[in-house]
């Protein structure tokens, strides 16, 4: 599924030591552009009332079920593998949810390995140099991480 919509840039993913920071620069930095923004985060992250780790009062901050159903220009989704985990046998169908809320951008800010169900990968370093796919052999010669470790887009 594509979760953002066509002529929209594409997913950016960020992973940061501290994803809530990260995920306020963001905010932050999306809050001049035109639209409706949300952050959409596990219930452990977002808090209620004076524990909150959001300001609500600009910005929607939302579980994935409070989001279901709803649409925004801009979203910012926290720790996607703690939605998972928190989400327990729906983990996964709650981070889809999350991740198919917005029309134009959609931020992944982590700092835990992502979900592999998610398929992300980096752009390796050969192909930023300019090295063709096929010029590298079946390890991933050129690229950032050993073949066999995960890759996450940016």
């Amino acid at each position: 599924p594509v979760a953002y919509r066509t002529g929209a840039e594409p997913p950016r993913v960020i992973e940061a030591e501290e994803p809530l920071g990260a995920a306020f620069d963001e905010a932050a930095r999306l809050s001049g552009e035109e639209g409706l923004l949300a952050v959409i985060a596990p219930a452990s992250l977002r808090g209620d009332g004076e524990t909150a780790l959001f300001d609500d009062t600009r910005i929607a901050v939302l579980t994935p079920r409070e989001a279901k159903g709803m649409e925004f220009d801009h979203v910012i989704v926290a720790e996607p593998a703690l939605i998972v985990e928190e989400g327990r046998e729906r983990g996964l169908r709650e981070l889809y949810v999350a991740l198919t809320r917005p029309t134009t951008t959609l931020v992944v800010v982590h700092s835990r390995p992502l979900p592999q169900e998610l398929g992300l990968y980096l752009v390796p370093a050969a192909a930023a140099a300019g090295v063709d796919d096929n010029e590298r052999d079946d390890r991933g010669e050129g690229d950032e991480r050993p073949a066999d470790q995960e890759c996450f887009s940016c």
